[in-house]
């Protein structure tokens, strides 16, 4: 593999990692904030953050012909179940 296959696969694997950054910091805001401060609205904020990378990457792979693969379904999952749970603390 060259430097540059190299590249593209750790660029990659971080834009499909993201959302656990933007995940535990939605979390933190809806949890130390009170139920109807402005936390929520940051949680939110940070929450839908979290899918811009992952789309990136999608189109990205898919674009250049490939399939997502493992980092996909755990991007996706974790956001998923993120907002799920997020919806259920916030009322």
């Amino acid at each position: 593999m060259g430097r540059e296959a190299v590249l593209e696969e750790t660029v990659q694997r971080y834009l499909w990692a993201s959302p656990v950054c933007f995940t535990v910091a939605a979390a933190m805001c809806f949890a130390l904030g009170p139920p109807s401060g402005a936390g929520h609205g940051v949680g939110w904020s940070l929450y839908a953050a979290g899918w811009l990378l992952p789309v990136v990457a999608l189109a990205w792979r898919v674009g250049r012909g490939g399939y997502p693969g493992a980092g996909a379904r755990f991007a996706f999952g974790l956001l998923l179940a993120a907002g799920a749970l997020f919806l259920l603390v916030s009322g």
